[in-house]
């Protein structure tokens, strides 16, 4: 895991929305590593799945949560995967649980290194328009493309 930072004011970017087939998506883009993000992010998940359902409903009424999470910094040093997903899954025999209805997607940003020339896939142009935007003073040709960037 990165450098935890404690006592600092948390400032978070969290939106929610719906995407095809009823699935629930929260995402949330973060700058710092503070202490107990990574619990944040388990817990905006889950409540977001447990919110859905008045009391009596039924549990088959559940729609699937995705905690889409951009992150400014490496959580996970170990691993050089830019975008790593989490389902529940058996501790010892490694069996998925029958339902993956909360899944969890982390980007982290500064494993992306791909130069403008080599963006090839629709994922490689957002992670370089997130993780450059700051410094772009005009949408690169390249980007232009895509009417939502």
């Amino acid at each position: 895991m990165g450098k935890k930072i404690r006592g600092l004011k948390d400032t978070y970017l969290d939106i929610k929305a719906k995407i095809t087939g009823d699935k629930i998506v929260i995402i949330k883009m973060q700058v710092l590593n503070l202490e107990g993000f990574e619990k944040r992010i388990l817990y905006d998940a889950a409540k977001a799945y447990s919110i859905q359902l008045d009391s009596g409903a039924d549990y088959t009424l559940l729609n699937p949560v995705i905690g889409l999470t951009i992150t400014d910094f490496e959580m996970f040093s170990g691993l050089d995967k830019i975008i790593s997903r989490f389902l529940l899954r058996e501790k010892d025999y490694l069996i998925d649980y029958p339902i993956s209805d909360i899944e969890l997607v982390l980007v982290e940003l500064p494993k992306f290194e791909k130069d403008i020339s080599e963006l090839v896939t629709l994922t490689d142009k957002w992670l370089y328009f997130l993780k450059s935007a700051n410094y772009l003073d005009t949408v690169p040709e390249k980007m232009a493309e895509i009417p939502e960037i």
